[in-house]
């Protein structure tokens, strides 16, 4: 400057230095600029539906104390979400919990920590939060009156092993009952058997398997039980070991009286009067023959005997029981003298398949004096039952 003014000489440029916390070596060496920190980017856990915990090593500081720690995370590798904390712990770990996330969902996230050179990362990293199962209700097999079969199939797990499968059915779709097994895990079909249904009637169910997430469900699907089944009739003729047992008055030579019934012949038919020898007066004579084969029975509700014959004297009463609870009043069959006819006598109770096989029938004559005897010709019992 002089007294006409300011002069100036040609522009120049500069770049100021960015060193900032340099390390000075001992011994008067130059000076060591910090570098951004080294970070290492751990494995996720307590990894949920919607939230996790992001896990990350600081490993090396880079010559200056780190000041924010966290992890940037994203559905890809570029991210778009952060999550930070202050940083003073020098290395070692840190972690952030992170909430708000889709479940069955994969998710990008890297470690990262800053320090007065910058921000260092940490490497890409995945994880998968889990959801509850995904199943199918597949359609009920193995329909009866009262029981049936529910099918279902675990497509996916939710990236959580399912412990528990089963099912919910009811008569609506509310459902109200439920049926559960354990559960190993892995996809695939699964079943439970269901008892104690009403015939004729209609359910809903859905499948359901639980995982760590909870319960998840399948869609509603309906079954039809099948009708009553309807009653069926079973004969129970003598087998070829009958017994005749005698109370009093007994004949010297007692295989006379032996009751040789033919098999097969059932009421309304005749019967074959030669093949009978008849009970002689006062002998009180009972006749005693069990099960031949009948099977499949859930419930039998009726056991009937049926005896062809003629009392040839007296009115002495023929009477008909068997050795089943409910069934063991002796009951008189009606037989007028001299006329031949089929009788019966009917027994109502409830009886399972092993009454029925430990089943004995009983054919007595009564024995209250005189000159009395019964000619046979046929005798055997029918079972109403259901299976």
């Amino acid at each position: 400057m002089n007294t006409n003014g300011w002069g100036y000489g040609a522009d120049q440029t500069l770049t100021t230095a960015t060193i900032l916390n340099y390390s000075y070596p001992a011994g008067g060496e130059t000076a060591i600029p910090p570098t951004v920190p080294t970070i290492t980017t751990q494995a996720a856990t307590n990894v949920a539906t919607s939230t996790v915990t992001l896990n990350g090593t600081l490993t090396a500081e880079g010559g200056a104390s780190s000041t924010i720690s966290g992890f940037d995370y994203g559905l890809t590798d570029a991210y778009g979400t952060e999550a930070t904390s202050t940083y003073n712990a020098g290395v070692g770990t840190f972690l952030e919990n992170i909430t708000s996330l889709t479940p069955n969902t994969t998710y990008h996230f890297r470690a990262k920590a800053k320090n007065s050179a910058g921000w260092g990362y940490g490497s890409d990293t995945t994880l998968t939060t889990i959801s509850t199962s995904t199943l199918t209700t597949n359609a009920a097999t193995d329909l009866a009156a009262t029981t049936a079969t529910l099918n279902g199939t675990l497509t996916d797990e939710g990236h959580s092993s399912s412990t528990i499968v089963g099912f919910q059915y009811g008569l609506t779709d509310s459902y109200g009952s439920e049926a559960t097994s354990t559960y190993s895990g892995g996809t695939g079909a699964f079943s439970k058997g269901i008892t104690g249904l009403t015939a004729s009637t209609l359910y809903h169910f859905k499948a359901e398997a639980k995982n760590s997430a909870g319960w998840g469900y399948g869609s509603d699907a309906t079954l039809t039980t099948n009708a009553p089944p309807a009653p069926q009739t079973g004969y129970v003729d003598p087998s070829s070991d009958v017994s005749v047992t005698w109370t009093s008055g007994a004949p010297a030579d007692p295989t006379t009286h032996y009751t040789r019934v033919d098999d097969g012949i059932r009421q309304p038919n005749a019967c074959d009067e030669a093949n009978w020898n008849g009970v002689a007066s006062n002998t009180g004579g009972i006749d005693t023959f069990g099960m031949t084969n009948i099977e499949g029975i859930a419930t039998a509700t009726n056991i009937t005997i049926w005896v062809n014959g003629t009392l040839v004297a007296g009115t002495v009463p023929i009477y008909g029981y068997t050795n089943l609870t409910g069934a063991t009043t002796k009951t008189a069959f009606g037989f007028a003298a001299f006329t031949k006819a089929w009788k019966s006598v009917s027994f109502n109770g409830t009886w399972t398949q092993a009454d029925i096989d430990s089943l004995q029938v009983s054919v007595e004559m009564g024995n209250t004096g005189g000159s009395v005897s019964m000619t046979a010709y046929g005798v055997y019992a029918v079972i109403t039952y259901t299976q």
